[in-house]
């Protein structure tokens, strides 16, 4: 799940980019080639749902010639009762996409007029377990970090206890 993590993580650093600028997050599949190239591809369908379940599908499609690759789309979650835009990130990690799990970013759009990151959120984890989920957090940390740009304007937006 470490490699899925890293890769999620960068993917989810590029999306924040998009965001901040007032974009839409075009679904991304995003994986590593057997060869561990980082590869993307851009999920477009006439209707977004439409667009998120093809992406879903290629995720755990056997085709998918990847050991490891992850889904990264806008949608929404609930905190303490709240909903909020959220970009959701399917992992799909080694060994063979027999791993499972689902990350949350939280954020609240720049269309508001203040743009803001919440704290990502383990959601799920199922499948093989080969690494602690502590592993998995930092790894999906180091991958947003490797995003320059998207990590710089992460880091500008942060949401902190306390801000308005």
């Amino acid at each position: 799940m470490i490699k899925a993590a890293t890769i999620g993580g960068f993917f989810c650093s590029h999306a924040v980019w998009s965001l901040a600028d007032g974009e839409p997050v075009i679904p991304i599949l995003a994986y590593l080639d057997r060869e561990g190239a980082r590869m993307m591809q851009r999920i477009v369908a006439d209707d977004y749902g439409d667009s998120v379940r093809q992406g879903q599908e290629q995720l755990s499609a056997p085709e998918l010639d990847a050991e490891t690759a992850c889904l990264v789309y806008d949608g929404h979650v609930t905190l303490d009762d709240v909903a909020r835009d959220a970009l959701i990130i399917e992992l799909r990690g080694e060994p063979e996409r027999q791993s499972s799990g689902v990350i949350t970013l939280p954020y609240q759009p720049a269309t508001t007029g203040v743009f803001s990151i919440h704290r990502p959120q383990w959601v799920s984890w199922d499948g093989p377990v080969t690494c602690a989920i502590e592993q998995a957090i930092e790894a999906f940390f180091q991958g947003a970090e490797s995003h320059e740009k998207g990590w710089a304007v992460w880091q500008q937006n942060v949401f902190r206890d306390g801000d308005s």
